[in-house]
């Protein structure tokens, strides 16, 4: 089961990464929405300076059993790629950070979740519903959305979700999503990304929720894994 707990962790920090903006095609007509892909395109180089994984091991009640806790610091390399620095680990509270690391290849799959990007708008269908709901005392418009994408290998994935946007400026709050196919041995995997927008600054990633149930045969494990971002910082244009 150790390989499964890899696999859950891995397929939702792959998630966090993908979300490179780009500019070009736009396919989708409504207001609202062509408001969401402008502020993301002019936010697309702000990155988390830092960031802490939460991950909890659950019963089938919702129960906490375990929790492991990662502090990670991102800095910029010499070479312009992203470096990620493990500052923490806690296990149940106690420090783990310089325990010796088993080692072993995991699996992951790469899941492109950006329903925002201008340049895949003709791999997203949208629909504008007729519900509002307030969000981080936003008053939001919600969508329904589908986009089709594409694993590191090559395999066809369907995300369906719903999109909350701020209804006078068309700032995106918050997206939930189901992936289909799932990871091999997931059961259920349900992610959430609620984003923060500061005006005169920057529109980003704060906060990733992923729950999951993994199980092989009569064996099932439950997750929840919370990430928060914090001290953004903008990347050099190339």
């Amino acid at each position: 089961m150790k390989q499964m707990t890899r696999l859950i962790v891995n397929c939702f920090l792959i998630i966090i990464w993908l979300i490179p903006f780009a500019a070009q095609a736009q396919s989708v007509q409504d207001t609202l929405w062509q408001k969401a892909l402008i502020i993301a395109e002019a936010n697309q180089d702000f990155v988390p300076g830092f960031m802490i994984m939460r991950m909890e091991e659950l019963d089938k009640n919702g129960k906490v059993k375990s929790i492991t806790e990662t502090w990670t610091r991102l800095t910029l390399g010499e070479n312009g790629e992203l470096e990620y620095d493990t500052i923490k680990i806690l296990k149940d509270g106690e420090d783990v950070t310089n325990e010796p690391k088993k080692s072993g290849k995991s699996e992951s799959v790469s899941v492109k979740a950006n329903p925002f990007d201008p340049d895949v708008q003709d791999d997203v269908s949208v629909n504008r519903t007729d519900r509002q709901e307030v969000i981080n005392d936003k008053q939001c418009v919600i969508y329904e959305f589908v986009q089709k994408t594409e694993d590191e290998k090559e395999d066809e994935k369907v995300l369906s979700g719903t999109a909350w946007l701020e209804k006078e400026t068309g700032v995106p709050v918050q997206i939930q999503f189901k992936t289909d196919p799932l990871p091999k041995h997931t059961k259920r995997m349900l992610t959430t990304m609620c984003y923060e927008f500061i005006p005169e600054e920057s529109w980003h990633l704060k906060e990733m929720i992923m729950e999951a149930t993994a199980g092989f045969l009569w064996i099932k494990k439950h997750f929840r894994v919370t990430v928060n971002f914090s001290e953004h910082w903008k990347k050099p244009e190339d």
